[in-house]
């Protein structure tokens, strides 16, 4: 006779599901991006909210 537990491995893989959560959240974000101590570019935006943790990362600035 054998016995065993039944596969769930699904099932934990839906509860460790965060598709739509954030890794965060900044608010009055002022980024500065630089090449060898040069500015390049300058970010400023009220919210950002980033979601870099997605198979195809991005940031959301819903504010503008």
């Amino acid at each position: 006779m054998f016995a065993s537990c039944t596969d769930q491995f699904s099932a934990v893989q839906q509860m460790n599901k965060f598709d739509d959560i954030p890794v965060g959240i900044a608010e009055d974000l002022h980024l500065i991006y630089s090449d060898s101590a040069r500015k390049e570019a300058e970010l400023i935006a009220p919210v950002n909210i980033d979601f870099t943790n997605q198979k195809f990362p991005y940031s959301e600035f819903p504010e503008g």
